[in-house]
């Protein structure tokens, strides 16, 4: 899987996929009431070293690692 590659490099991962934050990916795309929404795996993007902006995380649902 392409996320163990990534992980905790400082690489951006974007995906559509239903568990793809849960799996280690940053940044999940979804559709709910027909809109475009955002969900952001905080702990893997500070993992990887980037900076999420406070205006995109306020657009977001923002989730972190069950650990």
């Amino acid at each position: 899987h392409f996320l163990s590659v990534t992980r905790a490099k400082p690489v951006l991962t974007v995906s559509d996929d239903d568990n793809f934050t849960a799996e280690g990916g940053v940044i999940r795309l979804y559709e709910q009431a027909n809109k475009l929404r955002i969900e952001i795996n905080v702990d893997e993007a500070e993992r990887a070293g980037l900076t999420i902006s406070s205006k995109l995380l306020s657009l977001a649902r923002v989730v972190q690692d069950k650990t």
